[in-house]
């Protein structure tokens, strides 16, 4: 007998024997990794109220993931160096400069600043801001002016109810 047939037919009798320890071993495996597993899970998951509790990071990612569910291509830009686009969403050739504000109180003229220099800086198309919260009257009258898109949570709601 051949030593592979052997090891083969070991391994037969063995393997029965050594579930309770794969179990084990994948069980651990999947803890050591549970807290990514819950987070992508709950961002698979979650719908306007519970997007505030996000960081302003899970709230970029959970954008990213709901403009890709959406049909949009996404890069994410993100953190400092952004030029105050934290995404870039692209959809029928024409690209947009997302600024995430995942807020508490309304949002002011900064992020619609930021958003005209991010869309100018990245060679974008269009802007807009997108926040769980509001807008300052300032920074509609701004958006306005400068040509960019605002999603206050109302938006936000509606276009989750749309393509959530």
């Amino acid at each position: 007998m051949s030593a592979l047939t052997e090891f083969v037919r070991d391994l037969g009798w063995a393997l029965p024997r050594m579930w309770p320890i794969l179990a084990v071993v994948v069980a651990a495996a999947l803890l050591a990794r549970a807290d990514r597993l819950w987070a992508w899970w709950r961002g698979l998951q979650l719908g306007l109220d519970h997007v505030d509790a996000l960081s302003g990071e899970d709230f970029e990612v959970w954008l990213e993931r709901f403009y890709r569910r959406a049909g949009w291509q996404v890069r994410r830009l993100g953190g400092s160096g952004d030029f105050g686009c934290d995404l870039i969403i692209s959809y029928g050739g024409y690209d947009t400069a997302v600024q995430a504000k995942r807020s508490s109180k309304p949002v002011g003229v900064g992020a619609v600043q930021e958003v005209v220099a991010g869309r100018q800086h990245h060679g974008c198309h269009y802007a807009m801001v997108v926040t769980n919260s509001s807008f300052t009257v300032a920074a509609v009258q701004l958006a306005q002016t400068c040509g960019v898109e605002l999603w206050d949570r109302e938006r936000l709601a509606a276009e989750l109810e749309r393509y959530g």
